[in-house]
């Protein structure tokens, strides 16, 4: 790995152990760990990387992060020296993930989460991705999406969609009130459509149905527009987990969506053999566009879920 995405850069690697002090416990525990952190923290402050990459998410938790999301760089404070650490998955614990996953012992796909990881670390330590802070990450990205607060903004969204050369490719998603399309009260609280603007931008238009925020329009208004999008079978639809939404749409509203031709989480689980953990749309969104650093937003959403850290948990 380290001769396939480090040397071609030319990049100086050297590799250490969290284990320096060695000391003299049965188990090694993320409370042992730290006894010898000083050591490490001491080494990184000396060296300077430019980035450093954990073989494991307990490398993070003995340096003192409250949680470590597999494959996101964080800021680490050494000795006065602030580094970005990005964890990957431990390879002794991959080949256990892998393994009770599948039930197979080996696959093409083995080793693709530790590449992912070593091609971003590589991303950082080159320049190629300056890292920045979710924050701002998030704000970027909202520049892409709307929301539709009229009748009229959504009338002309599927007007936009329906004139642009046939076959049309859009991308679609739903949030609904459960996982029950039976339930008396389910219903749709927003449909999400990707689509390119004029200058091939991907930008994603969402329109809030049955949500308790929507006071702007009446709901069965702006669904009777988008089933016009569903409906065509000339609108070509890529979904994440589109059986689903097709379902639920079935169920609650009697609309066939038509010409759903592709599903990036079937895509996902292809290539990670269903590996689990590896094909939800946040993990997805943080290996597979890393350069956009989205990964962990969802800690701006929920800051009060902070994982706690197992101090006797054994650690490979």
């Amino acid at each position: 790995l380290v001769k396939d995405y480090f040397e071609p850069h030319k990049l100086d690697v050297a590799f250490t152990y969290a284990m320096r002090c060695r000391p003299d416990e049965p188990k090694t525990t993320v409370t042992t760990i730290r006894k010898c952190v000083p050591y490490l923290a001491k080494e990184i402050a000396q060296r300077r990387p430019s980035v450093v990459l954990g073989l494991g998410v307990d490398v993070g938790k003995a340096l003192g992060l409250p949680k470590v999301p597999r494959g996101i760089p964080k800021a680490v404070e050494a000795y006065g020296f602030t580094f970005p650490l990005l964890c990957t998955l431990h390879p002794k614990i991959l080949t256990m993930i892998r393994q009770n996953a599948s039930g197979d012992f080996w696959g093409p796909d083995y080793l693709d989460i530790l590449r992912r990881d070593f091609a971003k670390a590589a991303m950082v330590a080159t320049g190629k991705v300056t890292l920045k802070p979710i924050e701002q990450a998030v704000e970027e990205v909202k520049s892409r999406i709307h929301v539709a607060t009229t009748i009229a903004e959504i009338e002309k969204f599927v007007e936009f969609i329906e004139k642009q050369p046939k076959p049309v490719l859009i991308s679609w998603d739903t949030e609904t009130t459960g996982l029950d399309p039976w339930k008396e009260d389910a219903r749709f609280l927003c449909h999400q459509f990707g689509y390119k603007d004029k200058d091939g931008v991907s930008k994603s238009f969402v329109v809030p149905l049955w949500h308790r925020k929507n006071t702007h329009y009446e709901a069965k208004v702006a669904w009777r527009l988008l089933r016009r999008l569903l409906e065509n079978e000339d609108i070509h639809k890529v979904t994440h987990n589109g059986a689903f939404d097709m379902i639920y749409t079935r169920v609650t509203t009697g609309v066939e969506v038509k010409s759903v031709l592709f599903d990036t989480m079937l895509l996902l689980h292809s290539n990670n053999s269903g590996m689990q953990g590896c094909y939800d749309l946040k993990t997805s969104t943080a290996d597979l566009l890393f350069d956009m650093q989205l990964g962990g937003y969802e800690d701006l959403m929920y800051p009060e879920e902070v994982e706690e850290t197992e101090e006797d948990e054994t650690v490979p």
